[in-house]
């Protein structure tokens, strides 16, 4: 379970739900209104970062999946003028991924047609039937939830374990077995590299 606090008053102020898994991290948006948390996790299961709307109690945006294993670290990655907001997360699978943080849960009902399975480029499915007196009514939901834009995986490098971005294109990586790795993304979030190792 996730609290939040003002420091001011020591007064809870805002309690999101428990997620399956036990939280590992949190963090702020540098404009207040979203948390970002993520999950232990084995096997895909847990594993998840999620974005949660501080302004509305309980409110889960979205969940970005894709680590294999615990995911450790997510941060919002500082944006640059006219650049997207773009989240980071890093996991004991030895991967940093990026997520554009204003698509990955956009999610459009559509009725009454459904695309064909290769229309849907890693879009996930969801059907859920209603009735209606007599009358199935089927709401078909679309989520992005592969929004990921890039993935760097360090070999060799054991878990990661924590994440500090350091400017709008540099981000600071800790791991278990190589120490700490510099990381350089471009503003849009589509290319990430790593430039040093201490």
């Amino acid at each position: 379970m996730c609290r939040v606090w003002d420091s001011r008053t020591w007064q809870v102020t805002n309690t999101f739900p428990a997620k399956q898994y036990i939280q590992t991290h949190c963090d702020i948006s540098a404009n207040g209104n979203h948390l970002l948390s993520s999950s232990n996790g084995f096997g895909g299961q847990g594993c998840e970062a999620t974005l949660w709307d501080l302004r509305q109690p309980g409110c889960k945006v979205v969940e970005y999946r894709g680590h294999r294993e615990t995911t450790a670290c997510c941060v919002f990655l500082p944006s640059s003028p006219g650049g997207p907001a773009l989240v980071a997360s890093s996991s004991h699978d030895c991967s940093v991924k990026i997520w554009d943080q204003n698509t990955a849960g956009n999610t459009a009902l559509h009725y009454p047609t459904m695309p064909y399975p290769s229309e849907l480029n890693g879009l996930y499915l969801l059907i859920m039937f209603i009735l209606l007196g007599s009358f199935p009514i089927f709401l078909i939901t679309l989520s992005l939830s592969e929004a990921c834009l890039t993935t760097l995986t360090l070999d060799g490098s054991g878990p990661l374990v924590s994440l500090a971005p350091s400017d709008s294109s540099s981000l600071l990586c800790a791991s278990f077995n190589t120490g700490l790795h510099v990381l350089h993304h471009h503003t849009d979030g589509l290319d990430l590299k790593e430039v040093a190792r201490f």
